[in-house]
């Protein structure tokens, strides 16, 4: 029965899409080398921030990764290799602690 059901439901499994707007936030860590460079007040510039630990930060935001590393490059003094942006939905899931 479960079988028969699949194969039914196979076809239109094809027809679901992901339609993003400028409303649709993905959840992002940033992970600092330096506890220094935080700010919560450039952060909450361009989101909703929190401290995540004393060297990361989480929040929800529309913009990709890399406009987020570019806007932490340009406010925040930082170079590229002195943070790291993660994806917590299609990053870290697959990461071990």
């Amino acid at each position: 029965m479960k079988k028969t059901f699949l194969s039914k439901l196979k076809p239109f499994l094809g027809t679901f899409q992901l339609h993003l707007d400028e409303n649709t936030e993905f959840d992002y860590f940033i992970v600092f080398k330096n506890a220094d460079n935080i700010s919560l007040k450039v952060f909450n510039q361009m989101g909703r921030w929190t401290h995540y630990g004393q060297k990361s930060v989480r929040g929800w935001f529309s913009l990709s990764k890399e406009q987020i590393k570019a806007f932490v490059v340009e406010h925040l003094n930082c170079q590229d290799d002195e943070f790291e942006v993660f994806n917590a939905h299609n990053e870290l899931f697959r990461m071990r602690f």
